[in-house]
């Protein structure tokens, strides 16, 4: 019983510890998202994220607190809808589509300059200091863990909004192409398409895991095919 207490304890602190290290990457990249919509929906002419207060980086503008939990305890969530309203675009398709595209371009910047905060920790000097006294061992574990987590973080919240399913970000860029009346009708049920994506991912995350197994390849391959191979490209002619 006292084997199985202790087991319970050091699974819990580990998953607490967990939830520790990517809360700054949650933060960061909620308000990150949510600021790049707005800040090119006020470039096209919409004033309705500024009037809301989002047009700024402050993360309790943006975060929804029950999508915020779920994020940080079950690993997906969400933030508040950016409010837009598509009739006061200058060029509303091309704007709708730019809004859209925003934050996960914005996530997928944060997630590559999270790779270039790693380079320094990869560096034999600065690992053989960090290795010279214990404490600085736990400190390297804990900054990097946090770098780490970030980018991954990032990616995977810019490829998850990518998805081409109402009320996300990738179906909304396909208004570009998408019959005005069709994007329309779609979008005045996207109330119930958002609480239906909801309870599917519920559902998954309990009992299957597919949409996080089938999101992890492209996770990869952005973080180690794309970032990491470009950043070696770029430093590797410096500390070679």
């Amino acid at each position: 019983m006292l084997d199985f207490l202790r087991n319970v304890l050091d699974d819990f602190l580990v998953y607490f510890v967990d939830i520790l290290l990517r809360l700054p990457a949650v933060i960061i990249a909620i308000a990150a998202h949510g600021f790049a919509g707005s800040l090119v929906a006020r470039c096209f002419g919409d004033r309705t994220s500024k009037a809301y207060g989002r047009l700024s980086i402050n993360p309790i503008k943006h975060i929804d607190p029950i999508g915020f939990l779920c994020l940080l305890l079950f690993r997906f969530g969400w933030a508040s809808a950016t409010p837009i309203n598509t009739k006061n675009f200058r060029h509303p398709k091309l704007a709708t589509f730019l809004s859209a595209l925003a934050g996960p371009l914005t996530n997928l910047l944060l997630a590559f300059l999270g790779c270039f905060l790693l380079v320094p920790f990869a560096i034999p000097s600065v690992i053989e200091f960090f290795n010279s006294e214990p404490a600085l061992v736990w400190v390297y574990g804990i900054l990097t863990s946090i770098i780490e987590r970030f980018c991954l973080i990032n990616t995977t919240i810019a490829l998850f909004n990518l998805i081409p399913l109402p009320p996300l970000a990738g179906f909304r860029m396909l208004s570009i192409v998408i019959p005005k009346h069709s994007y329309k009708a779609v979008m005045k049920g996207e109330k119930y398409f958002a609480l239906g994506f909801l309870i599917v991912l519920l559902i998954d995350s309990y009992f299957f895991g597919y949409i996080g197994m089938g999101m992890t390849p492209f996770v990869n391959f952005i973080l180690n095919d794309v970032f990491a191979k470009a950043v070696n490209i770029i430093f590797l002619p410096i500390f070679s």
